[in-house]
Parts: C-alpha cells; sequence; structure tokens
C-alpha cells in the first residue's frame, strides 16, 4: 500500500522543463499501486477509443509508461493487480458509458466490456487483491475524456 491519487489519469500530468507533475489530489487515499496504474491506463484506451477510433491506439504509450513505472523503483506491482483493476476500470467506464447514452455510446461501452473481460479471461485466477481502504474509486464526472 502507498499513496493513490484516486483519479490518475493523463490528464492530470504536467510536463515542463524535464519534469513530470501529477495534480489534482482531491481524492487522494492510501491503496493499492496497481489501481491508480490501471486508471492511467484505462483513461488512455478511452481517450483512444474516443478520439482515435481504436482502444488499441495507445497501447504504445500505455506499456512505455507501465515499463517507466516499473523501472522507477517504486513499490511493486504484481501482473495479476494491474489486469483486475484494468477490468475494474473498464468495467466501470462500460457502465458509465451505457449511463451516459451520449453519441456513440453503444460502441464505446461495448468496446469497453470486451476489454475489461478479456482482462479478466487473461487471469489463471480472478482474487480480488487485497487492499486497505478497499475499492475501485469512481471516476469524477469532471475527468471525462
Amino acid at each position: 500500500m502507498c499513496a493513490g491519487h484516486g483519479d490518475f489519469g493523463y490528464h492530470q500530468v504536467i510536463f515542463a522543463e524535464g519534469r513530470t507533475v501529477v495534480c489534482d489530489w482531491d481524492v487522494y487515499d492510501v491503496c493499492d499501486p496497481a489501481r491508480d496504474v490501471a486508471r492511467f491506463i484505462v483513461a488512455l484506451k478511452r481517450l483512444a477509443l474516443k478520439n482515435l477510433g481504436s482502444i488499441r491506439e495507445l497501447d504504445g504509450a500505455a506499456e512505455i509508461f507501465l515499463k517507466k513505472y516499473r523501472d522507477s523503483g517504486g513499490p511493486s506491482l504484481p501482473e495479476e493487480q494491474v489486469r483486475f483493476f484494468n477490468a475494474a476500470y473498464c468495467l466501470w467506464e462500460a457502465q458509465w458509458e451505457a449511463k451516459r447514452r451520449r453519441p456513440e455510446w453503444h460502441e464505446r461501452a461495448e468496446a469497453m466490456l470486451d476489454e475489461g473481460l478479456r482482462a479478466l479471461g487473461e487471469q489463471k485466477t480472478l482474487r480480488v487483491p487485497e487492499l486497505a481502504t478497499g475499492s475501485v474509486s469512481k471516476p469524477r464526472g469532471g475527468t471525462r475524456a
């Protein structure tokens, strides 16, 4: 467990003069670091789906992000936990699209649902990671791509 952002996504990262700064810590908590990493990756998937037409368009960026995180020496990040939270956030995003029913909601909800189920299918066994504060943070309404 470590400090968690709670709503981590590409829209809360500032790159300036060789530095990276994360902003908007209003829903911080103590959590499994895989939660925030997966949230960031799913935010990229959603951005790619909405703006580039394919949920996979930014997979290369997501892989670089994950590699850089692991190489940084931060808390350990077991692959099974990243997949679990990835699936949880994809399923959350699918229901969000269905709930909001904006243009093309059905296609986006279906793509997120498929991605979440694919991530779950990659698990050899499905185990919910033990969490200190217990949950997948709901993305806030203002953080939608």
